[in-house]
């Protein structure tokens, strides 16, 4: 009779090698928590309890808003000019007196150069059509225009009255010291 042996063989799985590895770790973890080295811990904590406890002041009392009464309702606004300026109408009727007649025409519409400071124009160049001539105007913003003789330009009613390769002739009228209106002529140079 033959005899024979059977030898189970042991196969190790990838799980059983997970579980042994994860006690292994767990192990050092618990021999590192030993009590013989949290000693310092626990008396740093002692420590701190066997302190004495402080005093928490109390909060500052709130007192209430003292509320203001404004009493200068009848002066002046700070915030409004004090100096008044009456429309040019006004003035040549509050002054009869003046002999100056001369006033800007204030029904007429107003042109998309009047809207600019005179400093803030620039002139870039010149056209000429056949007998007309244009001058070419750049604005603050970038925009450009073409204005010709008659034109307005500023914001002192300035009129245009000669164009050139070099420059724009213009006349403006301005207010005076009495009330009344004066002349003033200006120029637009070619811009460098």
């Amino acid at each position: 009779m033959s005899y024979t042996k059977h030898i189970k063989r042991w196969t190790i799985s990838n799980r059983q090698i997970g579980i042994v590895s994860l006690l292994g770790i767990f192990s050092v973890i618990l021999s590192g928590c030993n009590d013989e080295e949290m000693i310092d811990l626990k008396q740093y904590v002692q420590q701190v309890k066997s302190r004495p406890r402080g005093i928490i002041e109390s909060l500052p009392e709130i007192r209430p808003h003292e509320t203001f009464t404004y009493q200068a309702a009848e002066l002046r606004n700070p915030f409004v000019s004090a100096v008044v300026d009456l429309p040019p109408e006004a003035i040549v009727q509050a002054s009869p007196k003046l002999k100056n007649t001369l006033k800007p025409n204030l029904k007429r519409h107003k042109e998309a150069l009047e809207e600019y400071a005179i400093d803030s124009l620039r002139m870039v160049g010149m056209l000429e059509q056949g007998m007309e001539i244009w001058a070419i105007i750049r604005a603050s913003d970038g925009i450009l225009y073409r204005i010709k003789r008659g034109n307005h330009i500023g914001q002192n009613y300035g009129k245009v009255t000669h164009i050139n390769e070099e420059k724009i002739e213009f006349t403006e009228i301005v207010p005076d010291e009495q009330g009344g209106w004066l002349t003033r002529q200006n120029i637009l140079a070619l811009a460098e």
